[in-house]
């Protein structure tokens, strides 16, 4: 937090005066075949290598002289996959925080805004597992990296207030969520005595709506 609050503080005092704070929500599509597989195994049933997620992004930047911003980035991902059980569910969900740097270019005209810009940053993950025949929830957390391309498109709908539609294109890297390990050849009806480790490294494309506002 001390890091994200010097960081605001820095693009504060920046020469040009605009600021834009903006907040969005939508979809990301998730293709991650260390997920995918982890889960097949577990659940032994087929799952498809793109997964949707649910994302909320909110931001805030300053814009420089000649068409350039710079500002930080802050989305929340939300996903969870489930499969039944011999007595209880079987659930996995995550939580996936992602903080980046951004620094980008925009084209202003009358009524709109078009901007493009990319970011990298750490990346926060925390896994939550429960399995066939107990309540029991496990908790994973990883800590990586990311890279983020965006593209936003404005349209005024009053005084400094802009309605945006936006596209990314995510990769996030936060490698083992959890080791491989041993089990029972009858837990569960597995044939073999070892679940695969937990990999998390992903590329997202996302589309998202949501409000842009100018001070």
């Amino acid at each position: 937090m001390k890091l994200i609050a010097t960081f605001l503080l820095l693009v504060s005092v920046c020469v040009y005066p605009q600021i834009n704070i903006y907040g969005s929500m939508g979809i990301n599509g998730v293709v991650s075949s260390g997920l995918q597989d982890y889960l097949e195994y577990v659940t032994s049933e087929e799952q498809s290598i793109l997964n949707s997620a649910f994302q909320v992004t909110l931001g805030v930047d300053k814009e420089l002289e000649g068409g350039k911003f710079v500002g930080l980035d802050f989305s929340y991902e939300l996903n969870s996959f489930s499969a039944p059980g011999i007595v209880n569910q079987y659930t996995l969900e995550y939580s996936l925080y992602s903080p980046s740097i951004m620094y980008g270019w925009q084209s202003t005209g009358k009524g709109y805004k078009l901007r493009f810009g990319v970011g990298a940053g750490p990346r926060f993950i925390t896994f939550t597992e429960s399995g066939f025949g107990s309540n029991l929830k496990v908790q994973y957390n990883s800590i990586g990296y990311g890279l983020l391309v965006k593209a936003e498109a404005a349209t005024a709908i009053a005084s400094n207030v802009y309605a945006v539609i936006a596209g990314d294109l995510r990769f996030n890297s936060l490698g083992t969520i959890k080791e491989s390990q041993s089990i029972s050849p009858t837990w569960a009806g597995f044939q073999t005595s070892a679940v695969p480790a937990l990999t998390y490294t992903t590329y997202s494309p996302g589309l998202t709506i949501g409000i842009l506002v100018t001070l």
